[in-house]
């Protein structure tokens, strides 16, 4: 299959609207994700040798465009697994509207997490792998300065909001920045009212709240973030993920494969060095 027809595969996530978002600037949630899904899917069927000896099933010029997404959805992974007692919703629009049409906030809350330790707001980051360096006011992307903080420090705001209008009860949703595959990341002064963190950090950083709010309220809280719908957004981010999810099972599973073969390969030398000294 051409890749303009892999492209066309998903004409809902357009190439040409996330080619126009310059490297670290705030996008939807996953927007990486649906850029490689609508490049490089459907996969060609590895052979059968090349599924033996563990070759990688994507084309070499994907390589990327995958990191890049892998490294959004490891950080909807942590935030999925917290526990039976976390709601996590996927890509939520803190403006609360909906409709075919209407243009997509980039923006928008990658993943809210909601549990009785309170609701948090996370927006990944994803600057390519290049450097960030946070102050107390500053989000610095690869010598340019993003406005990152004041954006999601805003959208928790519009979140509290909408989320108090559909469940009646008053909740300060709790801001975090997700740096998700930086080369470095320098945080010089920490800023007062959004967190900056790295994906390994979600779950201590949450964990380090009091509990604030019940089961029920918890319950309530989810329920209202469930009705806050994506502006015309068509897959779902959690649609999104799973099929992510499939590739990325893919690719570990060659990976692996050809660690054993290595493995394997390296002791078979060991074990003829042995043999050969053996008789000298």
């Amino acid at each position: 299959m051409s890749r303009d027809a892999v492209r066309n595969t998903n004409p809902s996530t357009p190439d040409d609207e996330l080619d126009q978002v310059p490297p670290g600037a705030a996008v939807r949630a996953g927007s990486n994700m649906r850029r490689f899904l609508s490049r490089w899917l459907p996969m060609p069927p590895p052979s059968f040798l090349g599924r033996l000896f563990g070759v990688s099933p994507l084309p070499r010029e994907s390589g990327r465009d995958y990191r890049e997404a892998n490294a959004e959805y490891s950080v909807a992974t942590i935030a999925a697994s917290l526990g039976d007692d976390w709601h996590v919703i996927h890509g939520v629009n803190p403006c609360g509207e909906s409709g075919v049409g209407t243009t997509l906030p980039r923006d928008d809350v990658s993943h809210v997490l909601i549990g009785e330790r309170g609701v948090f707001a996370l927006t990944t980051v994803n600057p390519g792998g290049a450097s960030v360096w946070v102050s107390a006011n500053s989000f610095v992307h690869d010598g340019a300065r993003m406005s990152h903080l004041r954006d999601a420090e805003f959208n928790a705001l519009r979140l509290s909001q909408k989320l108090y209008e559909r469940s009646g009860l008053r909740v300060e949703v709790v801001p975090g920045v997700v740096v998700a595959n930086p080369r470095r990341l320098i945080v010089d002064r920490r800023p007062q009212r959004v967190s900056v963190l790295r994906p390994r950090e979600i779950a201590s950083w949450v964990q380090s709240h009091p509990p604030i709010i019940s089961g029920e309220e918890s319950d309530a809280l989810a329920h209202a973030a469930n009705t806050l719908g994506r502006v015309g957004e068509n897959p779902p981010l959690a649609q999104v993920l799973e099929r992510f999810g499939d590739v990325h099972a893919l690719v570990n599973r060659a990976e692996r494969r050809r660690v054993a073969w290595i493995a394997v390969t390296l002791l078979a030398v060991w074990f003829v060095l042995v043999a050969v000294s053996g008789w000298l």
